[in-house]
């Protein structure tokens, strides 16, 4: 969790069918103050030195950043941030593959 950032809610969700294991998505969403460069900065930084693939993109509603992987099916986390009135909305998702059949 974003440090200071309240929580406005938190999702498990199976995605993908039994053909290709699927994967386990937990998402939470957050909100803070600080700015979307401040709150990526944060998480580059979390990330570090784990020798996992950083991938920092820019969508159409503010930057993200991809944790592990070689795309976004494949990452093991990413973390999408956007501008909102009074602050900044955090959505950190982590990804666990499930076992295949």
């Amino acid at each position: 969790q974003y440090p200071g950032a309240k929580v406005q809610s938190a999702v498990d969700m199976a995605v993908g069918g039994s053909a290709t294991g699927g994967v386990q998505q937990h998402i939470i969403t957050q909100f803070t103050a600080d700015t979307p460069d401040a709150v990526i900065a944060f998480y580059k930084d979390k990330v570090g030195t784990s020798g996992k693939r950083l991938q920092e993109l820019k969508t159409g509603t503010g930057p993200m950043l991809v944790i592990g992987g070689r795309s976004i099916m494949d990452m093991d986390a990413a973390v999408t941030v956007m501008t909102v009135a009074g602050g900044t909305s955090v959505n950190v998702t982590v990804q666990e593959r499930t076992a295949r059949p």
